[in-house]
């Protein structure tokens, strides 16, 4: 205000102030002023203000940048994004991982028992049908896998069918290109930490908690931290090895088994692709179902669910070519049905052709109930979330209520192959995806912010929730448990409940930092490096 009262007095005059006769007169002269005087006082006016404290304010602004994306703050005229098609699989991913982290915690703080399959209704609940999947490893592993199948062969299907073979080439190419950098360059690098975590014994050494199903990892401990790092290089080299194929455990980080086996099925795909580039769509259908039946009778589970989610893909496509309700898709994928204008010339036996047409013209009077729809899709929901909970043979699914025809009709050959706890899970999860892609309904639950935002940050949580776990959150279960004590199940799970509270705070802040600059980077460098590299078209 004392500013303001020198600048008024330089309008009326340098003689001092003049009496005002109200308030009125001093608003009326301040009105009259010229406007850029008024600007000009105010940028005086604020660079007299002190700045002792600007230069910390603006490092504190730049810390910004370190807190989860969902803290960040925005512009509230910012529309969000509209979601695309298939967010749904973002969504259904995340999820998937969410319970992946909930499986490697409940290894460390709680016993087998919590994985057997159920007996009698006094049974935990967590043990009951649909509901152990919260806990489950191996079949949300397989979802991701169905979901990688549909991805990938997603935009090069959508091209074929629009008879743009050349962008499919080119989309198809970019895509086997960037699939390793893609798969392991974010693992080795969200996983360096490891090599001071296990230098400086961060790890749990081998110890396991009161009653837990298993030790916590103990990665090699070297000397010098140079001798980790080149410890910790030539296990990532191993892990990075395009042509190993198979699952290899990671002493810093055994959760990624699971990536050979990804980048093998993800060239199965491609392959399929490449091969079926020229083929008709309904024959291309035809014969990916037929790979896909080959798989699950030779017992090759993996290739069987990427094989299975590029079915998927090309079946949704199918139904959406002719705009007919999903059931019909799957009579297009067995070949029976052709799309409109590929019906010419075929020599498929007339009274064939007769009964498929009289058994869709009855399928399709009673999918027009939209409330038997919904019952339908929800049925086949809950069928595969079932199918995909079975409790493994050695935890007592061949003794579980439900499961005990299932445990029966599994075939000698996946006994034979070490694999029987693979098969009905493997069906189940193609079987899900299917159901939810066909069901709008159902897809809201995996497109709302929350299941969103865990499908954004879904691949880093994969990859750093393990060391975290066996590292800080088994520390953290025992100075909880100290607190708390163990001497009782109340205590127990009091403590691990803290534990895991604080755990799942850090695993979702360094998986969102881990999102934002090393996945999200990745992805740009390896479409980057594609574009330098790529041969441009009529270029060299």
């Amino acid at each position: 205000m004392l500013k303001l009262s020198v600048w008024v007095q330089q309008r009326l005059g340098n003689g001092g102030y003049r009496p005002l006769k109200n308030k009125v007169d001093l608003s009326e002269k301040v009105d009259e002023a010229d406007s850029s005087e008024l600007d000009e006082y105010v940028e005086v006016h604020e660079v007299e203000i002190p700045h002792r404290h600007l230069s910390w304010v603006k490092h504190l602004k730049k810390l910004v940048v370190l807190l989860p994306s969902f803290l960040h703050p925005s512009s509230p005229t910012e529309k969000p994004a509209d979601l695309h098609r298939t967010a749904w699989l973002d969504g259904l991913r995340g999820v998937a991982a969410f319970f992946v982290v909930w499986h490697h915690m409940s290894l460390i703080w709680f016993p087998w028992s919590i994985h057997n399959g159920w007996t009698s209704f006094r049974d935990p609940l967590i043990r009951f049908p649909i509901v152990r999947l919260a806990i489950s490893g191996l079949p949300n592993v397989m979802v991701f896998f169905v979901i990688s199948g549909y991805a990938l062969s997603h935009k090069p299907l959508r091209l074929l069918r629009q008879d743009r073979r050349a962008e499919a080439y080119d989309a198809l190419a970019s895509s086997t290109f960037r699939r390793h950098p893609r798969l392991f360059l974010p693992a080795v690098l969200l996983c360096l930490p490891c090599i001071l975590a296990a230098y400086a014994g961060a790890y749990g050494d081998g110890a396991r908690m009161p009653g837990a199903a298993v030790p916590t990892q103990n990665p090699p401990r070297c000397a010098t931290p140079w001798q980790q790092a080149l410890d910790f290089a030539a296990a990532a080299a191993r892990l990075c090895d395009p042509f190993s194929g198979g699952a290899i455990g990671w002493a810093y980080n055994n959760a990624l088994w699971t990536l050979p086996v990804e980048f093998r099925g993800s060239l199965v795909v491609f392959g399929l692709l490449l091969a079926l580039a020229r083929v008709r769509s309904a024959a291309r259908l035809s014969l990916v179902l037929l790979v896909a039946i080959y798989c699950l009778c030779f017992a090759h589970w993996a290739e069987f669910l990427f094989v299975g989610g590029m079915l998927v893909a090309d079946l949704q496509f199918a139904t959406a070519e002719t705009g007919e309700d999903w059931g019909l898709g799957l009579g297009l994928g067995l070949g029976l049905v052709l799309p409109e204008g590929h019906g010419a010339g075929s020599k498929r036996p007339r009274r064939i052709r007769a009964i498929v047409a009289v058994a869709l013209r009855w399928w399709r009077r009673v999918l027009e109930c939209r409330a038997l729809q919904h019952a339908a899709s929800l049925l086949s929901f809950l069928g595969a979330l079932y199918v995909l909970g079975m409790p493994k043979l050695d935890r007592g699914g061949a003794d579980t209520p439900g499961y005990r025809a299932l445990a029966a009709l599994i075939p000698e050959r996946w006994r034979t192959a070490g694999s029987p706890d693979h098969f009905w899970p493997a069906i189940a999860a193609v079987w899900l995806v299917w159901t939810i892609g066909h069901a709008p309904f159902l897809q809201r639950a995996f497109t709302c912010r929350f299941a969103q935002y865990l499908g954004r940050i879904s691949y880093p949580l994969y990859l750093v929730h393990l060391p975290m776990l066996h590292s800080f959150g088994f520390r953290m279960g025992k100075a909880f448990l100290g607190l708390t004590g163990s001497d009782t199940e109340v205590r127990y799970l009091v403590g691990v409940a803290m534990a895991a509270a604080v755990v799942w705070v850090m695993v979702v802040w360094v998986a969102d930092l881990g999102w934002r600059f090393v996945d999200v980077k990745v992805v740009g460098f390896a479409a980057w490096g594609y574009g330098r590299l790529g041969k441009r078209t009529g270029g060299r």
